[in-house]
């Protein structure tokens, strides 16, 4: 009893451990950079996603007179950066690869579009209707089977698949008497006879000896 109590306790050491390392490993650097208005279905779809991808998420709130106001979400807290602070990107360490921006020309900031000089490929998506934003964000995000119906569950949406006829299609079903003929060609050299060809009709009457 006593060999396996201490077994026991030397596993459950040894996890312990092991769930300590695991704490300490660094997280993987977030080089998608997600802008949203600060408007709480767009948010919460941005929280949403860098739940299920590298996302660094920053809100923004404009005004006509006043340059935008900006907050990064920083573990569970949103912390306050000014524009000067954003264009010079000391948000983050990491080197940003895509900035997806959401909102069309009237609601984000024009200051804000000129402050990135640190990211080339911008991505814009006009549209707040989450519908909308989800399918946008997938030829960037690539969801899964699971995450689209999570999504879709969460947000109360219906989620139709585009290719169930694709996938129901059997090429075995069609008769053969509906498929195109296979038309073959044949390469000729110079001098070569063509290659004989069968043709349907009437034999002529054999010669009599």
């Amino acid at each position: 009893m006593r060999t396996w109590i201490v077994l026991l306790l030397l596993l459950t050491g040894w996890a312990l451990q092991e769930a300590n390392a695991a704490a300490r490993l660094p997280l993987r650097p977030a080089s998608t950079l997600l802008l949203t208005p600060a408007r709480p279905r767009p948010v919460q779809l941005a929280l949403d996603a860098a739940q299920l991808r590298a996302l660094l998420v920053i809100t923004y709130e404009s005004a006509a007179q006043a340059e935008p106001v900006l907050h990064l979400r920083s573990g569970a807290d949103w912390q306050y950066i000014s524009l000067a602070d954003f264009a010079d990107k000391t948000f983050t360490p990491t080197a940003i690869r895509q900035v997806i921006i959401i909102g069309d020309e009237e609601l984000v900031p024009a200051a804000l579009l000129h402050s990135m000089p640190w990211c080339a490929e911008v991505v814009r998506l006009p549209s707040l209707q989450i519908g909308e934003l989800i399918n946008g964000l997938d030829p960037i995000l690539k969801w899964r089977s699971r995450e689209w119906q999570w999504l879709a569950d969460r947000y109360g949406l219906e989620l139709t698949d585009l290719n169930a006829a694709r996938r129901g299609y059997n090429p075995y079903d069609t008769p053969r008497s509906q498929m195109p003929l296979e038309k073959s060609t044949f390469k000729q050299a110079p001098g070569e006879l063509a290659p004989a060809q069968l043709i349907e009709g009437s034999a002529p009457p054999a010669s009599q000896p």
